[in-house]
């Protein structure tokens, strides 16, 4: 069979080169479909088995004839060991026993539910060299032998190389189960699009579907998450009234469940009922699912009481109706569904447990999750590392990372090789040390570490001020083959930002859109910040310029450092206009003391009464900028004076926000007369004439 493998290689490569581009499915149908008479066989029906091995195997002796007639016993006996069956076909290729189309498809099917699908080709190779060319029955079982071995790429060559109707009363039933099969082979290897192109040749050929080629079809649509072909190919079966049965219903909910596409799952089973048949198990469970996705929790647990009353619920209904709570962090209703198992004498299994792990780790009860990850074994069940990775991620978002290393290293005493999932979510609960050496742990163990554990390291880097061996990670993970994620870049770009290294910083940010990767408000805002310690205003003041060409919206800390730069250039007015886009304007009133402004900030944690006294000292230097017929009695104020409090109701008594603010107003702002007024602890004061002359402003008439 090495002619037909080096013609298959060929003919692979000009199929991928010269296929046209995959149109839609909807234009599939849109030209009128009118079978074509098939094509005539040069043989009469008569003559189809006088081949010339039939006609050696009837001048066999009768000893060596009954010999040939036992070993084809024996390959027809479904029962025989597998090596037998190859030993019996190799021995009568080799005495050339094989009486014909019939004998020879007999074989390859035996060697089919085999899979011994290169033995099988190899039978189909000597039928056509031999004579008479196979029929359509022995193409089909070849095509099918390929099928079930999972061989894609041979099963669509031999559709297109290997059918040769004998005649048009056996060649329609046959040449449907080989399309078929090879749907099938492409939906089995995920390549919807090649599924969707041999049921458009079947259609050009004149072929009519049934429901086997409109399901195979359907089912490769949902494994390759095409869910709008799926939809398209089961109205195009209700128009020709085709009846796809529970298989086809079942690959279109399963497509809809993977999009999370719940209405048009719902919609698919009301179609179905109103054709007279019953959703199963299965359907329903399809439903559920496409409802969790899409966070639709009340419809799953509606539609979980509609199959209550149409069948026998099964744990895989509940399962589904569980995940869906879960994932909505309905926690206490997915409990409550674990509960009603046992009332329904329905016994849970391990994804029962997990859902139940995972969802009170939602709910912030680790302790419960630890709970049930125990109770497994009452259930006489074996927990893996999913049930592991639910615990140790229940853990991790409550901060208990002892018990969450406690569980990542009793798996070995379980016989369970911790997963890059279990890893990844014990690295997000422990310090950035602890983290380091659990992505040394994975390489030792020859666990690739993903996406997830970079981003978990870096990000516990960034909260331990640990920069360095941040940026470090971030550079070996294209070294292994992990691109970098926008949260990637933002945890790097935080990192250098508490550092102060401004540098690296705006270093990261153009990378990220190099790599073609959407800046949010958590990049520009880090990398401002970090321009910001350095006092970088023009660099703060460009990066402000692209948040609005790409039409982001300054937060509080981007409009916080936006409005120290440009009052550092001199746009006060730009300034304060930063500010209120940012939600942040603090007018300050009149004093009751003459010529003060007045602003309390008391009880203001240390950002929004920074932000406040940025935007009060934008607002009293525009007072002084501007006309005196607009705010003649502002212009006048003689001193700022902001209500910091004396710290009586903080911890320990001390005054935390007020010595604060007053280096953060001497060193940022550079306003050295900033002090506390004298007498009380709880007051700054601020001398306007300062403005004047750091910003160069003296009222105008």
């Amino acid at each position: 069979s090495l002619r037909i493998r080096v013609h298959f290689h060929l003919h692979h490569l000009c199929f991928l080169l010269c296929t046209p581009a995959m149109r839609s499915t909807r234009k599939l149908f849109a030209a009128p479909w009118r079978p074509p008479r098939p094509e005539q066989s040069q043989q009469s029906p008569r003559h189809r088995d006088q081949d010339p091995a039939s006609m050696r195997a009837s001048r066999l002796p009768p000893a060596a004839e009954a010999a040939r007639r036992r070993l084809v016993e024996c390959l027809r006996d479904r029962s025989s060991p597998g090596d037998d069956i190859v030993a019996t076909v190799n021995e009568l290729r080799q005495r050339r026993l094989l009486a014909g189309c019939r004998d020879i498809t007999s074989a390859i099917r035996t060697l089919g539910s085999r899979r011994e699908w290169q033995l099988a080709v190899g039978l189909f190779e000597d039928l056509c060299r031999q004579g008479p060319l196979p029929d359509s029955i022995c193409h089909a079982a070849v095509v099918g032998a390929c099928q079930r071995a999972a061989q894609w790429h041979m099963t669509l060559y031999l559709l297109h190389h290997g059918w040769r109707p004998s005649n048009a009363g056996d060649s329609d039933c046959a040449s449907i189960a080989a399309f078929s099969a090879a749907i099938s082979a492409c939906g089995q290897a995920s390549q919807w699009v090649l599924a969707v192109q041999c049921f458009a040749e079947m259609h050009s050929a004149g072929i009519v579907a049934n429901e086997v080629c409109f399901g195979a079809v359907i089912n490769a649509c949902a494994r390759g998450s095409n869910p709008g072909g799926a939809m398209l190919l089961l109205d195009e079966s209700t128009r020709r009234n085709v009846d796809v049965g529970v298989v086809g219903i079942g690959a279109a909910l399963s497509a809809c469940a993977k999009a999370s596409w719940w209405q048009q799952s719902l919609h698919v089973l009301d179609v179905f009922r109103r054709s007279g048949a019953e959703p199963d198990a299965i359907c329903f469970s399809s439903a559920i699912s496409a409802c969790g996705g899409a966070q639709m929790w009340p419809r799953a647990l509606c539609l979980l009481r509609a199959a209550d009353h149409a069948l026998a619920l099964d744990v895989g209904v509940y399962n589904a109706a569980m995940a869906a709570c879960e994932r909505a962090d309905q926690w206490a209703h997915a409990l409550e569904l674990f509960g009603e198992l046992h009332g329904r004498a329905l016994a849970p299994d391990l994804i029962s447990c997990n859902i139940a792990v995972s969802a009170c780790g939602r709910g912030g009860h680790w302790a419960a999750a630890l709970n049930w990850l125990h109770s497994a074994s009452r259930f006489k069940l074996r927990v893996d590392a999913v049930s592991c990775a639910s615990a140790i991620s229940a853990c991790s978002r409550a901060e208990e990372w002892r018990f969450a290393l406690r569980i990542l290293d009793n798996m070995h005493v379980h016989k369970l090789r911790p997963n890059a999932t279990c890893y990844g979510a014990a690295i997000a609960a422990v310090d950035w040390l602890v983290a380091l050496q659990l992505l040394v742990d994975m390489q030792s163990s020859s666990v690739a570490p993903t996406l997830v554990c970079y981003n978990a390291a870096i990000t516990s880097c960034e909260k331990a001020h640990s920069w360095q061996h941040g940026l470090c990670l971030f550079s070996s993970m294209r070294s292994a083959a992990v691109e970098p994620s926008t949260i990637s870049f933002n945890a790097s770009i935080s990192g250098c930002e508490k550092a102060s290294e401004w540098v690296q910083s705006l270093r990261l940010l153009g990378e990220m859109q190099r790599t073609m990767l959407q800046p949010t408000i958590v990049s520009y805002s880090a990398a401002m910040t970090a321009c910001a310690r350095a006092a970088r205003w023009e660099q703060i003041l460009a990066l402000l310029e692209g948040m609005r060409r790409q039409g982001i919206e300054p937060d509080q800390e981007a409009s916080r450092v936006s409005a120290l730069a440009l009052c550092a250039a001199g746009k006060l007015a730009e300034a304060l206009s930063v500010l209120r886009e940012g939600g942040l304007s603090f007018r300050p009133r009149p004093g009751s003391v003459l010529g003060s402004l007045v602003l309390d900030l008391h009880g203001l944690p240390l950002e929004m009464a920074t932000l406040a006294a940025h935007s009060a000292l934008v607002e009293a230097a525009l007072c002084i900028a501007g006309p005196e017929s607009d705010v003649a009695a502002a212009s006048r104020k003689d001193e700022l004076i902001l209500i910091v409090g004396r710290g009586l109701h903080s911890d320990g008594g001390q005054a935390v926000l007020g010595p604060l603010l007053l280096e953060i107003l001497q060193q940022d702002w550079g306003l050295k007369e900033a002090s506390i007024v004298q007498g009380n602890a709880g007051r700054l004061s601020i001398p306007l004439g300062a403005l004047r002359l750091r910003w160069g402003l003296e009222p105008r008439s």
